[in-house]
């Protein structure tokens, strides 16, 4: 493929993404290519990934369209009697925000139950239409809530008309002791596949027991917000995503609890909650522009399209819970003349600070306080804003002598109202941005957790002394130029198979590392004894070349003559079953030297279950080995993931099946995955088609 052809895929791809603040959320604009925005899939292919278009529901060519409204139920309505706004540090039984929830949970004897069912329709919440994978005919899906210590019990059922299986993971969500509930397709589990079509004539008869639903059953023992989101390849990037919340104490009083703020971005629209305004230009040819003019386009709908608007009090305190579920966007995000005291990160609660601004990585969550105390001669409505972390407010000046250096965007994305009624414009309280243009998470000195930690000294294991260097690696296969993201030193890129998720391999006796297919990216992790932590590095600014790696090649015999090497992106990584500790974050262009490492922060370090990897830098992670599981790390970006930015954790390895076999809170756990797998091979080996052609695995898979 020729330079010229892959900008073209990128834009194309660009086109697609969107937005939504608050819970940052991205619907796509256009049928998606067979290749995504890092070339790792081929035209001709048909994928199972639900942004391909292969199996993307066509879009109608009538001009009566069926878009369901936004989800406006996103607001807290478990009303817990556990504290009140004079004292939110209390919560029920004797506890509060300093007991420490790895160790003790309240049993509240308590279960939520959900059904979450997933289809194929539309969606038009900025005035745009787009076909959409979405979770009970809303986007985005229903709020999930209960409070700190109950069992939610969710069944899935997969209604998609388009090949796909899916999986949905609680994201942030611990699953101590129960990693077959961590809902990762390849890797936890076999995808839940979908009803059978009526009429579709099936080679073979589906095994007994055969089904399109799956049952979840975890308990919540952390409190904060979150979301959930299909982990089967690219489905969460076309809609499958909802807000997830648990209700707990609070390290600080406030009055009022406010949305659960769900953001989400897919440029050149974003959303909040649902709901923005998609740009108006002048064609929508398939996405090859931007576009959304009624006159020349049927897909463009502005009067479904609008502003998320949300009211307060003046004198009151009200929390909002920001959750960023963008697939590419690392956001910036302020309100015009009003702070943030922020109380939580992830599901960490902290002693507060105080900013005018967040910088919120994918996958991130932070927990503010906003006092309603603004002045409002002026207008009573102020802008919600957000922003590509690199990008520039409209209308203001590029910071550099050189403006081909900036680019610019729009950050009004929602509306701040002491007066609902009132139709004043919130411009007439713009605040100017400060300006900053860095992809970094807030300085880990503010990041204080209220449950503290101390870090033994990292011992000399070989994942401390040798990073995971991220890196994207380019060569030929059949003909065609293919690109899969790294994080191991040999750039061995991360695909798992469907049919044979990691912790089915695990249950049926496979032990020694050697006896991994090396595209699982197994890292074994053992503990020999109590308060037992690994470290590891990760590096962004890593460069290394295929003949430093295999010294005895000679060119002619390499398949590929491109060096592996990282690229100047920052990366959200996001760790499945522990909150890690941070124990250094570099800056932007910072080099790790293992000559002369950094001190580390041992004493109570941030902690978090997503980091920001900075542009051409690296962090220091360490998480305790006491939850015995195949757990994901990978990045949150989701074409990276897709091309196979990711490796698995494989801690305890010995421990897991007894804590399948011997469970009583899940007596039948071992006989749930091997029947979920013969349910999913069977549907595999069908071979089904979606527009002409069969669909397959043609990505990671997560």
């Amino acid at each position: 493929m020729q330079l010229a052809d892959i900008i073209a895929h990128i834009w194309r791809f660009c086109l697609m993404l969107r937005d939504l603040p608050f819970l940052f959320q991205e619907p796509s604009h256009v049928q998606h290519s067979f290749l995504n925005a890092d070339n790792r899939h081929k035209a001709g292919k048909t994928s199972l990934t639900s942004t391909t278009s292969s199996i993307s529901t066509p879009i109608s060519t009538n001009h009566t369209w069926n878009c369901p409204k936004p989800n406006s139920d996103l607001t807290p309505v478990l009303c817990s009697t556990c504290n009140t706004p004079e004292n939110r540090t209390q919560w029920c039984g004797g506890f509060d925000i300093y007991t420490d929830y790895e160790i003790h949970v309240p049993n509240t004897g308590v279960t939520r139950k959900f059904t979450l069912v997933l289809t194929n329709t539309e969606y038009c919440g900025d005035g745009y239409v787009v076909p959409r994978t979405l979770i009970n005919g809303s986007y985005p899906g229903p709020l999930l809530e209960g409070d700190w210590g109950d069992w939610f019990e969710i069944t899935v059922i997969n209604e998609l008309t388009n090949c796909n299986g899916t999986a949905i993971h609680w994201h942030g969500i611990r699953q101590w002791n129960t990693v077959w509930e961590d809902g990762v397709g390849g890797v936890t589990q076999c995808p839940i596949p979908p009803q059978i079509p009526v009429g579709y004539q099936v080679p073979t008869p589906p095994p007994p027991g055969y089904t399109n639903r799956f049952t979840y059953r975890w308990r919540a023992t952390q409190y904060g917000a979150s979301w959930y989101h299909s982990h089967f390849s690219l489905q969460y990037a076309n809609g499958a995503v909802g807000p997830l919340l648990i209700h707990g104490p609070t390290s600080e009083n406030y009055d009022v609890d406010k949305d659960t703020q769900h953001i989400d971005l897919q440029p050149p629209a974003k959303l909040i909650n649902g709901r923005g305004k998609f740009l108006v230009v002048n064609s929508c040819h398939d996405g090859t522009e931007p576009g959304c003019d009624p006159e020349t386009c049927n897909r463009c709908v502005p009067d479904e399209g609008g502003y998320y608007k949300t009211g307060v009090e003046h004198g009151k305190v009200y929390r909002f819970r920001i959750i960023n579920t963008s697939i590419t966007t690392h956001y910036r995000f302020w309100i015009d003349w009003h702070e943030m005291t922020v109380i939580g990160t992830d599901f960490v609660p902290i002693h507060k600070y105080t900013t005018k601004v967040l910088n919120i990585a994918i996958g991130q969550r932070y927990d503010v306080l906003v006092h309603a105390n603004a002045n409002i001669e002026k207008s009573p409505n102020f802008w919600i804003r957000m922003r590509n972390c690199q990008n520039i407010p409209l209308n203001e000046k590029c910071p550099f002598s050189n403006d081909t250096l900036c680019t610019w965007e729009e950050s009004r994305q929602g509306i701040l109202s002491y007066d609902l009624n009132s139709n004043k414009s919130p411009d007439l309280n713009l605040e100017p941005d400060s300006g900053d243009l860095k992809c970094e998470d807030a300085d880990p000195s503010l990041l204080k957790p209220v449950v503290p930690r101390t870090v033994p000294q990292p011992n000399d294991s070989p994942y401390f002394r040798d990073a995971f260097p991220v890196s994207l690696n380019t060569y030929t296969e059949s003909g065609n130029e293919v690109r899969h993201w790294s994080l191991m030193q040999s750039g061995q890129t991360f695909i798992i198979d469907w049919r044979q998720p990691a912790l089915l391999l695990i249950q049926s006796g496979i032990l020694a590392p050697d006896e991994w297919n090396s595209s699982y990216v197994p890292i074994m992790v053992n503990s020999t004894g109590p308060n037992q932590w690994t470290t590891f590095i990760i590096e962004s600014n890593w460069t290394k070349t295929v003949l430093d790696m295999n010294p005895g090649l000679r060119l002619p015999d390499l398949d590929v003559q491109i060096d592996l090497h990282a690229v100047p992106a920052a990366h959200p990584m996001h760790l499945h079953g522990h909150d890690f500790v941070i124990l250094y974050q570099g800056k932007e262009g910072e080099l790790y030297d293992p000559k002369h490492p950094p001190k580390l922060q041992l004493e109570n370090p941030p902690r978090r279950d997503v980091v920001m990897l900075p542009k051409n830098g690296y962090v220091i992670l360490a998480f305790r080995i006491d939850n015995p599981g195949s757990w994901l790390m990978h990045c949150h970006i989701a074409w990276h993931a897709s091309n196979g930015l990711a490796l698995q954790f494989v801690e305890d390895q010995r421990k897991i099946l007894p804590l399948m076999v011997n469970n009583p809170d899940y007596p039948h756990v071992v006989q749930q995955l091997r029947q979920q797998c013969n349910n999913w091979q069977w549907w595999y080996s069908t071979e089904c088609k979606y527009m002409g052609e069969v669909a397959r695995q043609d990505d990671s898979g997560i």
